[in-house]
């Protein structure tokens, strides 16, 4: 199951190609205290994957109010289920 996360700008910044570790942070976070927060924690493979933000900007600037977009994904619906109801907060 896929999950296609829209993100707006909330100001103009550089598009930084070395966010993954941030981004991974904050996937973590918004599982915080669900049943998958175990994750975090747990050796191997985690049984959920997302994509780079994109598309990614010619000139690597993004503007305030700009939508750019990130795929999650999952063999385990309630996992999507879950971290969906998480974003919405």
């Amino acid at each position: 199951m896929r999950l296609l996360v829209t993100l707006k700008a909330s100001k103009s910044f550089t598009y930084d190609l070395s966010y993954f570790h941030k981004l991974q942070g904050a996937i973590y976070s918004l599982l915080r205290d669900t049943e998958y927060s175990v994750l975090h924690d747990k050796r191997g493979y985690k049984f959920f994957c997302f994509s780079n933000i994109f598309p990614v900007p010619r000139d690597y600037t993004v503007a305030a109010g700009e939508e750019k977009m990130l795929l999650i994904s999952s063999p385990d619906r309630l996992f999507i289920r879950t971290w969906q109801k998480s974003w919405r907060k």
